[in-house]
């Protein structure tokens, strides 16, 4: 008789603690609210600001060791997160209120540069378009890509598929857009050039290129140019049309302008090693949203079955 009573009663002990234990667990997400709220935007701020006054002006790696001090960030976040998994901080970084602090950081950093960057950035930015020399802004993406790693690790580890899959491209997506725009911003170089019928010097190893014919009628208009390998000494003639550049030697080379009744054209000559990155991110962002369509889709057919 007495065994058939505590084991009754075991039921009951069990839905007790695990209650206590939510109990505490939602405790603790309160408290870490409260102290994530107050002190990542003072902090970040504060830290990067005093970087500022001791440093100057942050500097920028260039490829492709930018690329490498991010997987390195990625790869210390991953083994940081499994030595702390048990902590509750390491919780709290999948719950809703900690991506609204972070975003909420964004904006006020984002207010900051916008109304007083010379004041929180010790003369090193003037405006929005250069946000990427902050100390502040490069330490929010940091922290962004820090938080988006635990994110999906954790996420993975516990099984949580369907919170994954509805955020999974997009967390990608945003690590690759915030490392496009606060990191790789230093590889990109764009500049214009007139381009006439004798050869010009045109690239810093020493190549030419001149035109040698253009046609700025009809509904396609482009340009035959003739370019000369210094190094390799050989020649290259190609046409090229608008909207569609010549990949050459890492440089996407673009017809610009082609007046008409001119011996010259204006070509753009862009380079951008991670332009891939750009265009990855682009296109989770839309496979996410796809997904996100797609998933009540599924449930509904589950539940028809």
């Amino acid at each position: 008789m007495v065994n058939l009573l505590c084991s009754n009663n075991l039921p009951m002990m069990t839905t007790k603690t695990n209650f206590r234990k939510q109990l505490n667990q939602q405790q603790q997400n309160k408290r870490m609210d409260s102290i994530g709220l107050l002190l990542i935007p003072i902090l970040t701020i504060l830290l990067g600001w005093g970087l500022h006054v001791l440093i100057g002006q942050p500097f920028l790696l260039t490829f492709p060791f930018n690329g490498i001090f991010i997987a390195s960030i990625i790869l210390i976040s991953s083994i940081a997160y499994f030595l702390m998994r048990k902590f509750s901080s390491t919780t709290w970084l999948d719950d809703s209120f900690s991506i609204t602090t972070l975003g909420l950081t964004w904006i006020l950093m984002l207010l900051l540069f916008t109304f007083f960057p010379e004041d929180i950035s010790r003369h090193h930015v003037t405006n929005i378009e250069n946000i990427h020399l902050s100390w502040t802004a490069i330490l929010m993406a940091i922290i962004s890509i820090v938080f988006f790693t635990f994110k999906i690790i954790h996420r993975i580890t516990e099984k949580r598929w369907e919170p994954l899959l509805k955020t999974l491209f997009f967390d990608i997506g945003l690590i690759l857009a915030v490392f496009y725009i606060f990191f790789a911003v230093n590889d990109r170089h764009e500049t214009k050039l007139f381009v006439h019928e004798q050869y010009q010097t045109f690239l810093t190893g020493g190549d030419q290129i001149k035109l040698m014919e253009s046609q700025s009628s009809g509904q396609n208009p482009m340009a035959t140019i003739n370019i000369l390998d210094s190094h390799l000494h050989t020649d290259t003639t190609v046409s090229i049309f608008v909207n569609h550049p010549f990949r050459y030697k890492g440089w996407n080379i673009l017809l610009y302008d082609i007046p008409s009744k001119q011996p010259w054209i204006q070509l753009q000559l862009v380079y951008d090693p991670w332009q891939l990155a750009f265009y990855m991110a682009a296109a989770l962002f839309f496979l996410q949203i796809g997904i996100i369509m797609l998933i009540p889709v599924f449930k509904n057919r589950k539940k028809q079955s």
